[in-house]
């Protein structure tokens, strides 16, 4: 029997990025180094969900509860399922925000309310690694998409900021 040693998401978007030729703000061996660094704060994380990861207003349907209220009737566009930290589902809906920063957003006040996490110095680490995770998965993902910095300066440029932001956090 072979021994293989197990990649993480962060890996595979750092080959996809070199396979595809997509330049990023900082080198691969910097952001696997950071990732690396901050790797201990992931391991409170015991017991992984399901999550949407892609879970902005236009993917989550809802309709009025029989108090008015809106209530979640499903999710569509699932192709970013994965299983991980509850606290993960928090990134993408408040894309280009910062989880921290909003705590009124109805989202996040709703997921504390059925799921309470303290908002500590490792969460928040958690939280830096999985922006720097969708970052570098949306900048990864263009060619794909057929997305160029031709056809789209603006958001080439919006996330090697971003991506530059996280990984200047991360090595303070």
């Amino acid at each position: 029997m072979r021994y293989i040693e197990a990649r993480s998401p962060i890996d595979d978007l750092l080959a996809d990025a070199a396979d595809w030729a997509v330049p990023l703000p900082v080198p691969a061996v910097r952001i696997r180094g950071l990732v690396a660094r901050h790797g201990a704060v992931l391991d409170v994380v015991t017991r992984p969900a399901l999550l949407h990861f892609d879970g902005w207003a236009g993917n989550v349907l809802a309709v009025d509860g029989p108090d008015g209220t809106p209530r979640l009737s499903g999710l569509v566009y699932g192709e970013r399922y994965l299983w991980g930290d509850p606290l993960m589902d928090l990134v993408s809906p408040l894309l280009y925000r910062r989880t921290e920063d909003e705590p009124a957003d109805p989202l996040v006040q709703a997921y504390r309310a059925t799921a309470p996490f303290p908002l500590d110095a490792g969460a928040r680490r958690r939280l830096g690694l999985y922006r720097l995770h969708l970052y570098l998965l949306m900048t990864v993902e263009m060619p794909s998409r057929g997305i160029t910095a031709a056809s789209d300066p603006g958001r080439v440029g919006r996330l090697a900021e971003l991506l530059s932001r996280e990984l200047a956090e991360l090595t303070q």
